[in-house]
């Protein structure tokens, strides 16, 4: 199956799944982030905005916030080029919708760089325990993680995981992958 195929199949399926299910699975998920040695050490997190029906991270960034850590949202410069600044954000910080529906910081938001980033949580349409990971194309995070050491989490819903990953040479592995039903490490 093509990155394609595939991403549109998931995204059909997410489609499917009962509230009840994200309902269940966020909260642990959120459990499993927190509890990372990892994420106990990190200063400056880049995290996304979630859409819906993806891992909600809004509790995630709240904890982290009463947590004392730097938080960082993407804001797209350009789609073509698969560009975007890190810029702050706290909860309950004002943000605009993006030309594709995500939210973003407002554009006046201190900026951060990606080598000074040391926890990214990394979005996607599926993956599997081995860190493989099929985002939404447009190519932004592994652009990051190629000038960033940070350490990447990824965050899957276990009924939307998927063992075969059509990978490209540039795609990354993420180092941790977190379903509601555990914790995997490569």
């Amino acid at each position: 199956m093509s990155k394609k195929e595939l991403r549109q199949y998931i995204l059909e399926e997410r489609c499917k799944l009962p509230e009840a299910y994200f309902k269940k699975a966020n909260p642990l998920i959120t459990q499993y982030l927190l509890s990372l040695p990892e994420y106990q050490k990190s200063q400056h997190l880049f995290c996304f905005k979630s859409m819906k029906r993806e891992f909600n991270t809004d509790n995630f960034m709240e904890e982290a916030n009463r947590d004392g850590k730097s938080l960082y949202l993407p804001r797209v410069i350009s789609m073509k080029e698969g560009k975007m600044r890190l810029l702050s954000y706290q909860p309950g910080d004002p943000l605009e919708k993006a030309k594709f529906g995500a939210l973003e910081p407002l554009r006046n938001q201190t900026e951060i760089l990606a080598e000074a980033v040391d926890f990214v949580l990394l979005p996607c349409v599926t993956a599997n325990t081995r860190g493989e990971r099929l985002g939404y194309g447009g190519g932004f995070y592994d652009r990051f993680l190629d000038r960033s050491k940070a350490i990447s989490v990824l965050v899957c819903f276990d009924a939307l995981m998927f063992d075969d990953i059509p990978l490209d040479p540039h795609d990354h592995l993420a180092d941790i992958v977190i379903s509601e039903k555990g914790i995997f490490r490569r």
